[in-house]
């Protein structure tokens, strides 16, 4: 064997060997990651072509979407979307429509209550510009590295378009952790490191071609297993006019299998020789012909029949798709007979509201006649017809389902709809509709089920858009069965007033806040008197400036309660959530005041479930909340008491228990005890100072932090109060100001 001479040459060849390998794992690299995205996108465009754009045009990004029957059949068509790509490690499918620049879910594939699980409404925050691109351009577009909440992620944004007027109704997401997505690149980079080792110069030449014809076969067969897991029937037909894709769906509606449906002429097959079809069939026939339909995007609405002669209703809509290279017609077909049923329905149900109404006007003459006849009730009638029409309260007699029958006039005076526009609707449909879907049921359950009259405070919208708070209550009017198809429900517009309480506490922040410069001063002077800066005291004046101190720090402590009370009832406190030890929390508070427990001779006995977590709370808001449970067990124990603090866990909640076996709370006026300025009368002649204030701010604080609370209190034996805190935690809430 001969040397190499020139160790130059050896090292010069190696750096080459490894510049060009180098180079072209770069090159593979960029192919794989190519290959990834089009994989992604074109897996995309499948799912948007295996979905009804008819169904996402009636996801309107509300709430209410939820009780359509389109929600659920879009739901389930993206579980089954998510079943198939599960293999592709997808860990988010999900629709959105854009309202006014801002992006709002619509259906979600992740079930309730899940990690991730986003609500129709639910507004996506801090999101990707590529949404927006994808929208307003028209195109599919691609989130590379973008890292939110839930974590970093490789995203792919579809738009979806209305068959008629080819305008974007919703974007299909999908989302891919960007972890799988650089495993599956590092995956295919370690298969092509090794091809480099053995067949570098073959690999240059032929991964292009072989890259290719893998990624044309893989999207051939998701788009085969897509079309079948959709729940509209979808067929394709190939340039020659012939079925060469009959999905699951088809054979359930058309009985056909897919053996008697391939190969044959689709129109041939469900559409029966009908002379009001022919015009429709043509326009069909017209479409089929790809080179004319590539373009189009159409509905038609035709009657067809299923393999045994059955006839109903259907809509079908043609578009174009690439498979294996070669454009093809795809067709989905829709039954829509249960939904001409409902539109049926819905007429009869309009005509016998507009007999309801027509019942209620001749009952109404008939009391005008009775009226005439009975001279006697004349002028009572008289005075009742004229309060309620003079009434500022809105009064609104309907049906069981909702629909309105009557209204007096305060209703267009406090709505802004004239009798011919409510009249007939759903009040929900026209001024409702602001609260949650939980209030609804709640509402419904009570007149409904109970049969009980249901009272709370509601807020609506007029027709100029503006809110207004009002109370409400609805009064079941059951017949002679018992059952009730009739309600009453009236409404005074509270709005005013709480704006006015609001502007009072308002009021009460601003005072408070300007009462503590000069208190503050005052406490710093008589600091300074006390601690002899200002020259010795006498035992006369010593006595006068402690008893000055006293009352100063009494006023301080009335202004900072009511300063923390105005700032919660304003709404605009801060929550600050953060993971809390209970066990350190409530600890804490009892090392503080031990030194008032010993003072007394009080035996403090804390008892802590060990298995209790710790839970994201504002710890400066609980810390109130014990501080003022205990400084009142104290207050009110006598020498040589017991205090009892237990915390536990019960189902999904944090219960809290702080007992003694003091004074308690005389029965007659349990009621008013979480009232502002109330104390008790016992308490006035055991205890003079207090400010009333403690257990209402613990009240506000717990309930902020979606808790209860409640008591139970016998004169002479003792008080116990429990209180709850979700386990799941408290959110976060931003504001203007913090609790003192």
């Amino acid at each position: 064997m001969k040397k190499i001479k020139s160790p130059f040459l050896l090292i010069s060849g190696i750096l080459f060997f490894i510049i060009l390998a180098i180079f072209f794992n770069y090159q593979v690299f960029k192919w794989i990651q190519n290959g990834e995205i089009q994989n992604w996108q074109l897996f995309s465009q499948n799912v948007v072509a295996g979905l009804n754009p008819g169904r996402v045009a009636e996801m309107q990004g509300k709430p209410s979407d939820k009780n359509l029957e389109n929600y659920t059949y879009l739901r389930n068509q993206l579980i089954r979307t998510m079943d198939i790509g599960e293999k592709k490690k997808i860990k988010w499918v999900y629709l959105m429509t854009v309202k006014d620049d801002k992006i709002l879910f619509t259906v979600d594939s992740i079930p309730d209550g899940e990690f991730g699980h986003s609500e129709p409404g639910d507004e996506y925050i801090n999101y990707p510009k590529e949404i927006l691109e994808s929208h307003n351009k028209k195109e599919i577009k691609v989130a590379n590295s973008y890292s939110d909440e839930w974590g970093s992620f490789f995203s792919v944004f579809t738009p979806i378009s209305d068959w008629n007027t080819s305008e974007v109704i919703g974007i299909l997401g999908v989302d891919i952790a960007r972890l799988d997505y650089n495993y599956a690149i590092v995956q295919k980079m370690l298969w092509s490191l090794i091809i480099t080792v053995f067949i570098f110069f073959l690999l240059l030449l032929f991964i292009k071609q072989f890259k290719n014809q893998i990624t044309l076969k893989e999207n051939d067969a998701l788009f085969k297993i897509i079309t079948e897991g959709s729940l509209d029937s979808i067929v394709i037909t190939n340039k020659l006019g012939k079925i060469v894709l009959w999905n699951k769906a088809a054979e359930e509606m058309f009985a056909f299998t897919k053996k008697e449906a391939l190969d044959n002429e689709l129109l041939n097959m469900i559409v029966p020789q009908d002379e009001s079809n022919d015009i429709k069939v043509k326009k069909l026939l017209d479409l089929f012909q790809v080179g004319k339909s590539l373009n189009k995007n159409e509905i038609i609405e035709f009657k067809v029949n299923d393999k045994n002669k059955k006839e109903f209703d259907a809509e079908i809509s043609i578009s174009a798709v690439k498979l294996n290279s070669e454009w093809h017609v795809i067709s989905v077909i829709r039954d829509i007979s249960e939904k001409k049923k409902k539109n049926d329905e819905l007429l009869i149900k309009n005509k016998e509201i507009a007999d309801q109404s027509k019942a209620i006007l001749n009952i109404l003459d008939d009391v005008n006649e009775e009226k005439e006849n009975a001279k006697k009730h004349a002028d009572e009638l008289r005075k009742f017809e004229a309060a309620v029409n003079q009434s500022n309260e809105m009064m609104v007699f309907s049906d069981k389902e909702g629909i309105i029958l009557w209204g007096n006039p305060a209703v267009e005076k406090m709505t802004g709809f004239s009798l011919d526009e409510f009249l007939g609707k759903k009040a929900g449909l026209l001024w409702g509709r602001l609260m949650t879907q939980e209030w609804y049921a709640k509402l419904w359950h009570r007149i409904k089920i109970e049969k009980k009259i249901f009272v709370d405070t509601i807020t609506n919208h007029r027709k100029n858009g503006e809110k207004f708070i009002s109370n409400i209550t609805i009064y079941p009017l059951p017949d002679n069965n018992g059952e009730s198809n009739i309600f009453v429900s009236t409404q005074r517009d509270v709005t005013k007033e709480i704006e006015v309480d609001r502007m009072k506490t308002d009021f009460i922040s601003l005072a408070s806040h300007q009462l503590r410069t000069p208190l503050s001063g005052i406490k710093w002077f008589l600091e300074m008197l006390l601690e002899g800066d200002m020259g010795k005291l006498n035992k006369e004046q010593q006595d006068a400036i402690e008893n000055i101190d006293k009352s100063n720090e009494r006023m301080i402590a009335l202004v900072s309660a009511l300063l923390n009370i105005s700032r919660i009832e304003s709404g605009r406190i801060i929550i600050e959530s953060a993971s809390v030890n209970l066990l350190s929390l409530a600890q804490s508070v009892v090392d503080e005041l031990k030194i008032k427990f010993e003072n007394k001779k009080q035996k403090l006995i804390l008892s802590v479930d060990k298995n209790l977590p710790d839970i994201n709370l504002d710890q400066k808001l609980i810390r109130q909340v014990f501080l003022n449970l205990l400084t009142n067990a104290n207050k009110y124990t006598p020498e040589n008491g017991e205090i009892i603090i237990f915390i536990s866990k019960k189902e999904e909640e944090v219960l809290v228990q702080v007992s003694d076996d003091g004074s308690g709370i005389p029965e007659q006026e349990q009621r008013k005890i979480f009232e502002k300025f109330f104390r008790a009368t016992n308490a006035l002649k055991q205890e003079t100072d207090g400010t009333g204030l403690g257990l209402y701010l613990v009240k506000a604080i717990v309930e902020s932090s979606e808790g209860k609370i409640w008591f139970k209190s016998k004169v002479d034996s003792g008080t116990s109060f429990w209180f709850t805190l979700p386990l799941k935690g408290v959110k976060a809430k931003k504001g203007e100001v913090s609790i003192e």
